[in-house]
């Protein structure tokens, strides 16, 4: 019996989604370098370096603290499509950052949000009690207030997104008129 197509699409999102998720972040890291070698502006660089900085923390953070519950969400391709999001919009409003409090802002609290959002998540296998912390913390209360603060950090993670995408859209329409 072959494979079907619902098979055949989840391999491809399986294959696909990680490598646009690395390709996402490097063409921003090597476009932020090209754009401090021409303005000498540090800033965006900065910014941008932060941004690839708590993919590789929440990447890490996905290695050693997998799970039954993490190995079904890296299936559903959200991971991947949580982390291109947050990288693009972090990218778009390094541009505005110097210029706008409220942008910076929202900047900081995205990786603030992003950071908790992957760390603490706990999971647990198919035994034992649920962990959280790369494995280090294995106490159940612990880790369902984590699982809380993890369920609220990723809500506020979007909104901040969100609010990053508004906020350069508003920007772009103030510097036509």
């Amino acid at each position: 019996m072959g494979i079907s197509i619902f098979g055949y699409f989840l391999r491809i999102i399986i294959f696909i989604l990680p490598v646009l998720s690395l390709v996402t972040s490097t063409t921003v890291l090597i476009k932020s370098i090209i754009d401090y070698k021409k303005t000498g502006n540090s800033v965006k660089l900065k910014y941008n370096i932060l941004t690839i900085g708590c993919t590789v923390i929440a990447i890490v953070s996905w290695l050693f603290n997998i799970g039954l519950f993490r190995f079904c969400m890296i299936f559903t391709g959200l991971p991947f499509i949580h982390s291109m999001l947050f990288v693009v919009s972090n990218s778009l409003s390094a541009n505005h950052i110097e210029e706008y409090d409220s942008v910076k802002k929202n900047v900081i609290s995205s990786y603030v949000t992003y950071l908790a959002a992957h760390v603490l998540l706990p999971d647990a296998g198919d035994y034992g009690g649920m962990y959280v912390f790369f494995g280090l913390i294995q106490n159940s209360i612990v880790s369902l207030l984590c699982c809380g603060i993890a369920v609220l950090a990723t809500i506020g993670n979007i909104c901040y997104i969100i609010f990053q995408f508004s906020d350069i859209k508003a920007i772009k329409k103030t510097m036509v008129e």
